[in-house]
């Protein structure tokens, strides 16, 4: 693991536990990982409104692009799920040195860095619909500063290494100054609040849309329910009809519904197209506005 002038990466001591998602120190001591920090300080509310079922089904297929990924880094292995990052690699001409790489204090923190080049750039590798750059450049940043204070020289540049079923690209990303990750790993030490001195919006509209496309799935899903639904309850009425009909029922009832046979008939409607063409006087005259709410419209592709 060098570089031509024969820097190597440093192997910290801490292991990662994947069952439980820890951070654990020789000596038993469980350290913080750097996901839960980001949230709680800087992006508290970013899937508040995401039902968990679709956070989980997200989480379950990043896990997997994830693993298919360092398959392919360190043993060669080719899939469906790391094709496109093999092809991202090749066209940026990008050399893993290293994956799934953890970097600590060794006393607090403690995370692991998705992919290190060949020229110590750190990348994070994202499945979301949708890439908050701002997310991630906190992210980073902090995996930048534990790199450096635990290798003792620079990282590269960061990269966002962003995966979805439309596209994949290699997205550069701003490192924070390390004052302020500094001043953010102190606030959490200590217990302290943290505000962030780069912005005063709580939440951009790019993590909204973000939220919006993580429902995209729950979405497609309930409108399908409800379109079968639908169609079984035609069903049930068209059969109930036909009994009822059949035997001169007029009305069914029981302790949970009460059916009631409406007999075909004919109603007067009014022919507001018509009139309005032939008498554009009085259809104004008797024209109502009525103020409707906001809504959103949604249409299944």
């Amino acid at each position: 693991m060098k570089r031509k002038n024969n820097l190597e990466l440093k192997q910290s001591c801490v292991i990662f536990h994947s069952e439980n998602h820890r951070y654990v120190t020789p000596d038993g001591r469980v350290l913080q990982g750097i996901t839960g920090i980001i949230n709680k300080h800087l992006f508290p509310d970013k899937y508040s409104n995401v039902p968990e079922e679709v956070l989980q089904k997200k989480a379950e297929k990043g896990s997997a692009i994830h693993a298919s990924c360092r398959a392919y880094d360190m043993f060669g292995v080719l899939d469906d799920l790391s094709a496109p990052y093999a092809v991202l690699k090749e066209r940026e001409g990008i050399v893993t040195l290293d994956n799934e790489y953890i970097v600590s204090d060794n006393e607090h923190f403690a995370t692991a860095i998705d992919v290190v080049g060949e020229d110590f750039s750190l990348y994070d590798i994202k499945t979301t619909y949708s890439l908050d750059k701002d997310y991630l450049s906190w992210q980073l940043s902090v995996c930048a500063y534990l790199f450096e204070k635990q290798n003792g020289f620079p990282a590269g540049n960061l990269f966002g290494i962003w995966i979805t079923d439309k596209t994949t690209e290699l997205v550069p990303i701003k490192r924070i100054d390390d004052k302020y990750i500094e001043e953010l790993l102190d606030c959490e030490i200590n217990g302290l609040p943290f505000v962030n001195p780069l912005t005063d919006v709580p939440a951009t509209m790019e993590q909204s849309i973000e939220k919006a496309y993580q429902l995209e799935t729950l979405i497609k899903e309930k409108e399908e329910e409800l379109k079968q639904i639908k169609a079984d309850m035609e069903n049930v009425k068209e059969f109930l009809l036909s009994e009822m009909e059949k035997n001169g029922v007029k009305k069914w009832e029981t302790d949970n519904i009460l059916v009631t046979y409406v007999a075909p008939s004919f109603r007067q409607t009014l022919d507001t197209t018509k009139l309005k063409e032939e008498k554009p006087d009085i259809y104004s005259l008797y024209l109502k506005e009525t103020e409707t709410k906001s809504y959103v419209k949604i249409k299944i592709r």
